[in-house]
């Protein structure tokens, strides 16, 4: 049976340090990435068959390479989803929403 492993590796002079730590199974199953000094920092989860399942990448800032939070795809359909997230404009669509059916009412 093997076991779970953390690995260090404190980077080459290209390529920024990283930590991955391995499931029982040997494979990959979370990597965190530091920046190359071109490429922002990563985290990288992988699913149960150790390919990449979510990937979280800084971005450089430049050249349109902005931050990105990626999930795998079966073909053209997508497999991940993203709950839990705060809509900073949900109350003023449900203050507008009320108003204008207040207002509906009024006119009616």
């Amino acid at each position: 049976m093997e076991k779970a492993n953390v690995a260090i590796n404190g980077g080459n002079g290209t390529d920024g340090a990283s930590v991955t730590v391995n499931g029982k199974d040997g494979k990959d199953g979370v990597t965190i990435k530091g920046t190359d000094g071109t490429n922002g920092s990563s985290i990288v989860v992988n699913g149960k068959d150790g390919k990449p399942g979510v990937t979280i990448n800084g971005g450089n800032g430049t050249d349109g390479k902005d931050a990105t939070i990626t999930f795998t795809k079966d073909g053209d359909k997508g497999t991940g989803s993203i709950t839990g997230l705060k809509d900073p404009e949900l109350e003023k669509r449900k203050t507008k929403r009320s108003n204008s059916s207040n207002y509906s009412k009024l006119c009616n």
